[in-house]
């Protein structure tokens, strides 16, 4: 059978109209019918009383395990009863750092101790209807997690320690060796995991071992981890520090004469050397302060040595300063004592009282006082002072210059010492002393011409007193002394030959004078007219009259001498006379010479005194003698 598919297409769109027709009626009919149900319903509820509701119910049964510092979370659900609900623990407790939240019913927060709690939570609606369960939550340890993944390396024959790393799980800990073995010389602490020791010399390697970790949980966990320790040759840590006495600048660190740093004072450095290895460390023994001229810092030993035994090396320094001791005038000398000083060392100085130099002997300093730093003074020539900064220390001294008195004559009095500046007076008490030999004999003398005065001390001074002769009494003395020679040896010549008898001559009386002369005292009175003089006459030529002025030549001594040599010669009378001529003789030369040596030099047969003697002021000036 054949079916026309036209036909049936135009049949489906003549009848598509009518479709839609029935079903919109159809729907309307439900739609009314359902309002109309929904109505009636609803009036029927009203009119029917409510019914009473059951109390609410938990329906959580049991609450997750929980783990020591790990986040918890858990929720508690109910039902039944009226909503909202509100949580509450009615007895025993969470662990610690977990909170239930009112509102929501959820627990949460991280656990920090392992165990099981027990507790009972309630459930109140908003009818204060409540019900109650009992829960548990279980608080495990955490893992077991063993830390450490590698040792640090040791060396020989030097100390060791490495502590070994462990988390979760339950304290204490247990570690045990279960395979290989350590370095000689280390052990494990079964109770700590750390390693110490001290590896013994030559065993130098790399040394495998496993080791076990147990902790204390009821059901114990353990874990194994393998771990090397490699022992390397060995070494010691040397330690080199510069002391805090230097306060400025820095030193240089040598190394067996290898400068390998600068360091100041407090600062170390670190230096690793080889076992049975000797160093020598040394640094700059003196520093001169950049800051302050005067002051350096000294090291008590600048060079050390370090070993294994003795591996540390301290410089100590210590400040010095510098004191100048000088003197005042310079020329007075130097004083010792000038040099550096420990900080706090006594510094000792002795001024010598009084200061004379050979070279220049009319020159003296002598010692006043000591000017210290502060500016006081100091009397005593011995000077004790605690050295604490750089000082300089002056000894200051008067100038003294000698004045000399030279007198070859006179007083012999000491030369004197006058203060530079001062006025000098010098003089002489006694000014006149007689002459030596023949002519000192006749009262001939020698007269100072600068017996006194006075002079400003600026430098040292020679007065020499000059002497003039006077020869005033001699002049006089002498030809009368000669005079009466001869006349005592014409004398003693006449006695010598006896009385001569000659006729007495006449004298024929003089006329009267008209005036009466004035005599001296030391002639004889004229005698009286017609008067003979006595019949002896001691002279050897005729004696004038008595008024008459006595005439005596003067002869010289040679030809005088010559005439009475010529008298006959009677006896032994005549040898003594003699002789007598002969010493007049030798006595008029002696004369003579002195006479003439007077006129080439004044002062005759005078000897220069010594220098070294003291002044005296003389007193008043005496007359002459």
């Amino acid at each position: 059978m054949k079916i026309n598919i036209n036909t049936i297409t135009d049949r489906v769109q003549t009848n598509r109209p009518q479709r839609r027709s029935r079903i919109q009626r159809v729907l309307s009919k439900f739609y009314c019918l359902s309002g109309v149900c929904l109505f009636i319903s609803l009036c029927a509820l009203s009119l029917v009383p409510a019914p009473v509701l059951a109390q609410p119910s938990l329906l959580t049964a049991t609450l997750p395990s929980a783990q020591v510092n790990t986040a918890y979370y858990a929720e508690l659900a109910a039902s039944g009863g009226t909503p909202p609900y509100t949580w509450s623990i009615i007895s025993g407790s969470l662990p610690p750092w977990l909170n239930l939240v009112p509102d929501t019913g959820a627990i949460s927060g991280t656990p920090d101790t392992q165990g099981v709690f027990s507790f009972i939570v309630g459930v109140t609606d908003s009818a204060a209807t409540s019900a109650q369960q009992i829960f548990h939550i279980s608080v495990a340890p955490p893992p077991l997690i063993f830390s450490t993944t590698y040792l640090p390396n040791a060396q020989e024959n030097a100390a060791y320690y490495a502590a070994m790393s462990v988390s979760g799980g339950t304290a204490p800990y247990t570690w045990t060796i279960v395979d290989g073995s350590l370095p000689s010389g280390l052990t494990v602490d079964a109770t700590t995991g750390t390693i110490s020791g001290l590896p013994i010399r030559g065993a130098i390697g790399a040394s495998s071992f496993s080791i076990r970790l147990t902790d204390s949980s009821a059901t114990p966990l353990s874990t194994q981890r393998n771990l090397a320790i490699s022992v390397e040759k060995g070494s010691y840590q040397s330690t080199i520090a510069i002391g805090p006495g230097l306060k400025a600048g820095g030193t240089s660190v040598f190394i067996n004469g290898i400068q390998v740093t600068s360091l100041r004072g407090g600062q170390t450095i670190t230096r690793s050397f080889d076992l049975d290895a000797i160093q020598t460390i040394s640094v700059e023994p003196l520093i001169q302060n950049p800051a302050e001229q005067g002051t350096r810092f000294k090291v008590e030993n600048a060079t050390l040595t370090v070993t294994e035994s003795s591996p540390d090396a301290q410089f100590n320094y210590y400040p010095e300063y510098y004191v100048e001791i000088k003197s005042q005038p310079a020329a007075a000398g130097q004083i010792s004592g000038s040099g550096w000083y420990r900080e706090g060392n006594l510094l000792r100085a002795a001024a010598q009282g009084t200061v004379q130099f050979e070279a220049d002997q009319g020159t003296q300093y002598r010692f006043s006082s000591w000017s210290l730093p502060a500016g006081e003074q100091v009397a005593g020539g011995n000077l004790n002072q605690g050295i604490y900064a750089p000082a300089v220390y002056t000894a200051n001294y008067d100038t003294y210059y000698r004045l000399t008195f030279t007198s070859p004559m006179g007083e012999q009095k000491e030369s004197a010492w006058y203060k530079s500046g001062a006025r000098a007076e010098w003089g002489l008490s006694v000014v006149q002393v007689p002459m030596s030999g023949i002519l000192g004999f006749f009262r001939g003398t020698l007269n100072a011409i600068n017996d006194r005065g006075s002079v400003v001390m600026d430098k040292p001074q020679n007065i020499t007193v000059a002497w003039e002769p006077d020869y005033t009494l001699p002049l006089i003395l002498i030809p009368a002394a000669l005079l009466l020679a001869i006349i005592c040896i014409c004398g003693l010549y006449s006695l010598s030959r006896g009385p001569v008898n000659q006729p007495l001559p006449f004298y024929p009386a003089a006329p009267p004078p008209t005036f009466q002369p004035v005599m001296p005292q030391y002639y004889p009175a004229p005698p009286p007219a017609y008067y003979r003089p006595p019949p002896v006459n001691f002279l050897p030529f005729p004696v004038q009259p008595a008024y008459t002025p006595i005439i005596v030549p003067v002869l010289r001594a040679e030809s005088f001498a010559t005439r009475i040599a010529g008298a006959p010669k009677r006896d032994s009378h005549n040898t003594s006379m003699q002789k007598i001529v002969q010493e007049l003789g030798k006595l008029l030369d002696n004369y003579a010479q002195d006479v003439v040596a007077s006129r080439q030099n004044p002062l005759p047969g005078l000897t220069k005194v010594d220098e070294g003697t003291r002044i005296t002021v003389a007193g008043p000036r005496q007359p002459n003698r």
